[in-house]
């Protein structure tokens, strides 16, 4: 994506965060590397998608020559009702959290992720991330868990590396 695709104001904010990346990158004093990754896999926010900002994280990991290292997404979920955050309206759904997730599977194993870990198992009052949960608030299973089944019995079609 262009700078200009993303705007002034959130370029500064991709400027903070890839300085930040940077110092980290630099110092070489770690074995893995994780990050948070909530973008989703069929639409571009902010310039990226969930596997362009994996693909953005690789290069800049390669930059500083700690591409050798494990890349995990330690933090990844999405809303289940329509969501406002900012002047953006996330398009949440019970089943959109479950497509979204297959494609972020997908499109972490094809950038070589080695672990990803799904940010809520139940939904908690708290604004935005709250309706991330596996469960409803009764503990009821939501659509997503199959989704999470299948990629673990091998049912989601992965990159074959």
């Amino acid at each position: 994506m262009t700078k200009d695709a993303r705007g002034p104001v959130r370029e500064k904010g991709l400027e903070r965060h890839d300085g930040f990346l940077r110092r980290i990158f630099d110092s070489r004093a770690f074995d893995i590397i994780s990050t948070h990754d909530y973008y989703f896999p069929d639409q571009a926010v902010n310039g990226f998608t969930f596997g362009s900002y994996l693909d953005h994280i690789k290069a800049l990991a390669a930059e500083y020559g700690v591409a050798d290292r494990p890349l995990w997404v330690t933090e990844n979920g999405y809303v289940t009702v329509p969501t406002k955050v900012g002047a953006r309206m996330d398009p949440g759904s019970i089943g959109a959290q479950s497509r979204w997730l297959e494609g972020a599977v997908v499109q972490a194993s094809d950038a070589g992720v080695d672990r990803m870990f799904w940010m809520l198992i139940a939904d908690r009052d708290e604004p935005y991330f709250g309706t991330m949960g596996l469960l409803e608030n009764d503990g009821t299973s939501r659509p997503v868990c199959a989704v999470v089944r299948r990629v673990n019995e091998g049912g989601v079609k992965l990159d074959q590396r």
